[in-house]
């Protein structure tokens, strides 16, 4: 190819290009200072700042600029030296209402070439994009908030009228009476899975929602979530039984209480669903070897119930999707609850999927990751009898007439067992009611305050086996008092076991709960069972207590 065809193509690709090029040569001013005088400039950068040639060539770039902006001239010099990347040499730079990005060379000794893009344009929508964002996170931070504050305020009042009904349906009533308060109690349940669907949504809509990896055992966990869910499968006749793999790896590493959380989901799907039957838990790995650190579990509940028509199948994981949605459906709910899995599943790193057949059944198969503990790991076994569905959230517990005594502390000896000094602040009188009676019944010495205040000038007079803090109440809240017993316990060998008590569930207000130096948290409702299984630890083995006081809300 002849020189002049070379030069010619040269010039036609010049001219013709859409970005912006500038050609200068480096010359000393008559100030001393380095300037670039202009030899070459192409259509598009003329274009671009409404300049003819004859008015860029042969003039020094530092005249073409604003004063406070002549400090491109040095970066430009600078960016073209050989030790700088080419990488490095971009900038950007505004001239007047405009942004542009300009990419400095050197292709030979003495001269630079610039490309110039304007990308004012660009700049303005990724603004605009960011404050759009910046509002939809608002929106949600707003919506969380507004819906946190409505779970207070529904879940206090719904645990004063669950507790109540608990403690009137063991206290020697009709059977008439008694069934009329059951249907209060199955109401006022309904009305708790429903709050607490729609704040789990919001939670991990609005990425609130925290995996918390640890060690667990497996075989104890899924042992405990199949107690808890007998109950309830028992009252419709049916069978709930658990299959659990000889290879499973006993010691798991990962998140027990989303786990919880999924399988309580499914398992009441499936007694809910099912008239007649039986539904299966079954738990197996999914490949991998036994000595691979990290595995991938399957959980698959199983049922006898109506089934689903196979078309129909993907529906039930959309939001609010229901295969029934008119007025004569035979099932309640808000169609949340597969909706929430398959986001949870997802957040897991997990996947969902279903198999089923209109009439006869369905299978719903989780498949999740997890890494595998060393065998050498002890962990506790997670303690039987939780709560039935919905956990430390199911008031409809009896209250035991049984008293349970416990060492430590100062109490007065019943029968030979120590009786627990109990300190409790709660400013609903009806919820403090509903606390007291549980813990006198579980033979406590109970002093009940009314403010976080008060609470702390008690224990200021001595020590206490176990202390309740009602989260948000006047004169002072929970947090503060949970944190100022704690600093007052502080070289006094001193620990009392502190339990929250919240109507407020999301994962930022419970970790604000843990770090004020509380034990646990109980979630409104406040289940019976709970608070007894509490004072019976308590009275037994403080380090179970502690262990399984780590376990509640989280």
């Amino acid at each position: 190819m002849h020189v002049g065809d070379s030069d010619l193509r040269y010039d036609a690709l010049f001219k013709t290009m859409e970005i912006g090029i500038l050609v200068a040569r480096l010359e000393e001013r008559g100030n001393g200072k380095r300037d670039l005088r202009l030899i070459e400039a192409n259509a598009a950068l003329e274009e671009l700042f409404s300049l003819s040639d004859g008015l860029l060539i042969g003039r020094f770039l530092g005249d073409l600029l604003p004063p406070d902006r002549r400090d491109a001239i040095d970066r430009i010099i600078a960016a073209t030296r050989g030790s700088v990347k080419p990488a490095d040499r971009a900038f950007d730079i505004q001239l007047g209402s405009a942004d542009y990005h300009v990419v400095p060379y050197a292709p030979a000794p003495g001269f630079v070439a610039l490309t110039v893009e304007d990308i004012t344009a660009r700049l303005v929508f990724e603004r605009e994009l960011e404050a759009a964002k910046k509002t939809a996170e608002d929106a949600l931070e707003v919506k969380g908030r507004f819906l946190s504050n409505m779970s207070h305020e529904i879940r206090n009042p719904l645990n004063g009228i669950l507790g109540m009904a608990s403690l009137l349906e063991h206290a020697g009533v009709s059977p008439e009476q008694k069934i009329l308060l059951g249907n209060l109690i199955a109401s006022g349940e309904l009305l708790r899975d429903t709050v607490s669907g729609i704040l789990d949504l919001v939670s991990l809509e609005t990425r609130q929602w925290r995996i918390e990896l640890g060690e667990f055992a497996i075989v104890p966990f899924l042992e405990s979530l199949a107690e808890t869910h007998r109950p309830g499968a028992a009252q419709k006749g049916l069978s709930l039984e658990l299959s659990i793999a000889a290879d499973l790896p006993p010691v798991l590493v990962g998140d027990p209480k989303s786990l919880r959380h999924l399988l309580d989901n499914l398992l009441s799907n499936a007694v809910k669903f099912t008239d007649k039957g039986s539904v299966t838990l079954l738990a197996a790995p999914d490949g991998g070897g036994a000595g691979d650190p990290e595995r991938v579990l399957s959980f698959e509940v199983r049922d006898t119930g109506i089934g689903i028509e196979g078309d129909k199948a993907a529906a039930l994981f959309e939001r609010f999707g229901q295969l029934d949605a008119s007025y004569t459906k035979r099932f309640a709910g808000t169609g949340l609850g597969l909706s929430l899995v398959k986001q949870l599943v997802e957040v897991m790193g997990g996947s969902v999927a279903v198999r089923s057949e209109l009439g006869k059944g369905s299978s719903f198969i989780l498949r999740l990751p997890f890494s595998v503990a060393q065998a050498a790991s002890a962990i506790a076994a997670e303690p039987r009898g939780k709560a039935s569905p919905g956990g430390a959230e199911n008031p409809g517990g009896a209250v035991s007439e049984k008293g349970s005594g416990g060492a430590g502390g100062a109490g007065a000896a019943v029968g030979g067992a120590r009786r627990l000094e109990v300190l409790v602040a709660e400013d609903n009188s009806v919820n403090r009611l509903y606390l007291e009676k549980i813990l006198r019944r579980e033979a406590c010495d109970v002093v009940a305050t009314r403010d976080g205040r008060e609470a702390l000038l008690r224990y200021m007079d001595k020590p206490y086996d176990l202390i309740f803090l009602d989260v948000q109440m006047p004169e002072m809240d929970g947090i503060t008092c949970s944190a100022l017993i704690r600093e007052r316990e502080r070289g006094r060998g001193l620990s009392s076991p502190i339990i929250g008590m919240s109507g407020y569930s999301s994962e930022a207000d419970l970790g604000k709960c843990r770090a004020a130096g509380m034990d646990g948290v109980l979630v409104k409702p406040i289940n019976a069972r709970e608070v007894e299984r509490i004072v019976a630890l308590a009275g037994e083995d403080r380090g179970a207590l502690r262990a399984y006081l780590g376990r509640l809300a989280r």
